[in-house]
């Protein structure tokens, strides 16, 4: 983790630093990267760099974890629902103002490529779910919302339910940036179209039917 020095940084400063690792991770990615050419375009000194980050690494995570706190906050948290068909329409509009993010700043997308292309290991597993916009009692409540309104089963452990949905969005997240970034042209509605199926045939209940509102 950076030293605290750096959050005790002006702003502008600050946003040097990131601007200047974002360009070189989201170009190269975490192996590829040159971190004496981020402490020269980011204007500071090499000893004053490393007054605030221990090396590379540290420096790259504080860079994906305000690129993916620029992430969150876009998509923001969900509305109330009332029925089935209106929680997966939430649901469908959370995932479009990511993408509509990622569509209007291409080098965030790219620090998440950077992320997706790291070698297998605890700092690949931790980014990448955390790449999955929130933590896990943002999805908690969620999926509790979702069992309320007989949209989600209930069938099996809650811990269990979060478990799995995260693996799959992890999964699914992962091949839409592969997708993306190897110049398949990107179809937000098509797209969002078909995460909401895949999580909605694995959530709905087989003896529930959808629409019903809340008692």
């Amino acid at each position: 983790m950076p030293s605290p020095r750096f959050e005790r940084l002006d702003s502008a400063t600050r946003t040097a630093i990131l601007e200047a690792a974002r360009a070189e991770f989201a170009e190269h990615g975490l192996e590829g990267s040159s971190y004496r050419r981020i402490i020269a375009n980011s204007g500071l000194s090499k000893s004053s760099f490393y007054y605030y980050f221990h090396g590379k690494e540290d420096l790259y995570i504080t860079v994906v974890k305000d690129a993916i706190a620029q992430f969150a906050e876009a998509v923001g948290e969900p509305r109330e629902v009332t029925t089935v068909e209106e929680f997966w329409a939430e649901c469908a509009r959370l995932f479009r103002r990511f993408y509509e993010l990622g569509m209007k700043n291409p080098v965030l997308v790219g620090v998440l490529r950077s992320v997706v292309e790291l070698r297998p290991g605890p700092l690949a597993e931790e980014l990448m779910t955390r790449v999955t916009l929130k933590d896990v009692t943002w999805y908690e409540a969620i999926i509790r919302r979702g069992q309320a309104l007989g949209a989600v089963r209930t069938d099996h452990p809650l811990d269990l339910v979060i478990e799995v949905y995260l693996a799959v969005m992890v999964a699914r997240v992962k091949w839409s940036l592969k997708q993306w970034l190897n110049g398949a042209p990107l179809k937000i509605d098509e797209d969002v179209e078909d995460i909401i199926d895949l999580f909605r045939r694995m959530a709905t209940p087989r003896h529930k039917s959808a629409g019903q509102p809340v008692a």
